[in-house]
C-alpha cells in the first residue's frame, strides 16, 4: 500500500468549506474538510437558529487531479429545529458544491455527465474506482437535468443514432443543425415511438 504524505496543491473548495488537511499517495489524494456552519431556516416549518445536534461525517468524491483518486471527507453539523412546540425536527447542515443525490461533488457529477457522451461507462467507473451503474445513473440524471432546464425545437428531419457507450440507448439529433435533441432509452419500437410522440408538436417531423 503507498504511504500517504502531505499534498502540496491541494484544489480548491467552496468557500462554505475550512479545509483541515490534505495527504496524498501514489494513486489517491485525500482531503479533510469541515463546513462552515452557516445558521439556516428550518426546511420543516422556517424557524430561524437553529441548535447544533450532532455531527455527521461525508465520504465525497471529486475530480481525478494529476491522474489521481479524489477523496473529500466532511464533516457537517446536525441541526435541529427551534421550534420545539411545534416542530423540533432534526436536518443535516446543507452541503454547498455536493450532489444531493450522490456522494460526490456538483462538479464530478458534471464532468460524469460530459465524459460520458464520448466515453464508456466502464472506462469512466474504473477511472472513478465507483460502480459503473452509478456512472450510468449519473448519466441518466445529468441528460434529464439538460432536458428539463431546454426545450429543442423539433427538426422536420430527425435522425435516431445508436449509441456505442451505452447499451441499447439511442440519440435523437437534428441533422441539419447538428444538435442533440434527446435520448431514447431503448431502441425498442414501441419505446422509440412513444419518445417521438412526446416530442414538442411532433408533428412538424416530416422523416425519421
Amino acid at each position: 500500500m503507498s504511504e500517504f504524505r502531505p499534498c502540496v496543491d491541494l484544489p480548491g473548495l467552496p468557500p462554505q468549506y475550512r479545509v483541515i488537511a490534505g495527504l496524498e499517495s501514489n494513486s489517491a489524494i485525500r482531503i479533510n474538510a469541515e463546513a462552515v456552519l452557516i445558521p439556516q431556516p428550518c426546511p420543516h416549518c422556517g424557524a430561524r437558529n437553529p441548535t447544533k445536534y450532532g455531527t455527521r461525517t461525508h465520504q465525497i468524491l471529486d475530480i481525478p487531479r494529476r491522474g489521481k483518486r479524489l477523496e473529500i471527507t466532511v464533516r457537517a453539523y446536525r441541526l435541529k429545529c427551534a421550534n420545539t412546540d411545534g416542530c423540533g425536527k432534526v436536518f443535516p447542515q446543507p452541503l454547498p458544491g455536493m450532489s444531493p443525490r450522490h456522494q460526490m461533488t456538483s462538479r464530478l457529477y458534471r464532468w460524469i455527465g460530459e465524459e460520458a457522451r464520448s466515453r464508456t461507462y466502464g472506462d469512466i467507473a474504473r477511472q472513478l474506482e465507483i460502480a459503473e451503474t452509478t456512472v450510468r445513473m449519473v448519466f441518466q440524471e445529468f441528460i434529464t437535468d439538460i432536458e428539463r432546464q431546454v426545450r429543442f425545437v423539433t427538426p422536420e428531419v430527425l435522425a435516431l443514432v445508436p449509441l456505442p457507450m451505452a447499451t441499447r440507448r439511442v440519440a435523437a439529433v437534428n441533422p441539419k443543425g447538428r444538435t442533440l435533441v434527446g435520448l431514447v432509452k431503448s431502441d425498442k419500437p414501441e419505446i422509440v415511438r412513444a419518445y417521438l410522440q412526446s416530442l414538442h408538436a411532433p408533428e412538424g417531423v416530416r422523416a425519421v
